[in-house]
């Protein structure tokens, strides 16, 4: 990975697909103008009924964020396609059962990064993103 200026966040912008509790997740981190690199994770999870279904996005996030402290990374923005996680996260609202351990244990991953910040991705960098991994849509 190229040099990046450490007082900076690196944007990571991210899509995945998940099915039958295995994921794989693209993300394209950039910092400025500079595209870094291209990472692919895999992720696994556990659907339960009262997860509403959502159970994939936060193991998504979370081997995203593990991945990417592991690369030494201080400061990181995730930008992803899910407006609900962002909002979890953001709004701390209170969340279905299923998703208290999944929302703590991310929250636990982000907390050792100086900076971290998860928000929702503009559409279009989704839709490239998406394209160039051939994926028809995120689950």
């Amino acid at each position: 990975m190229p040099t990046t200026d450490p007082r900076k966040p690196v944007r990571v912008v991210y899509a995945y697909a998940a099915k039958g509790g295995r994921g794989r997740l693209l993300a394209r981190l950039s910092q400025g103008a500079l595209e870094l690199e291209r990472l692919e994770v895999p992720f696994s999870f556990r659907s339960r009924p009262e997860g509403e279904g959502r159970e994939a996005s936060y193991a998504a996030v979370t081997a995203l964020a593990r991945r990417l402290g592991a690369m030494g990374l201080r400061r990181v923005e995730l930008l992803g396609p899910d407006a609900k996680l962002a909002e979890d996260v953001v709004t701390r609202r209170r969340l279905p059962d299923g998703l208290n351990v999944p929302y703590i244990t991310l929250g636990c991953v982000m907390n050792r990064f100086l900076e971290g910040r998860i928000g929702l991705a503009d559409p279009a960098a989704l839709l490239a993103l998406r394209g160039e991994a051939r994926y028809r849509r995120s689950a």
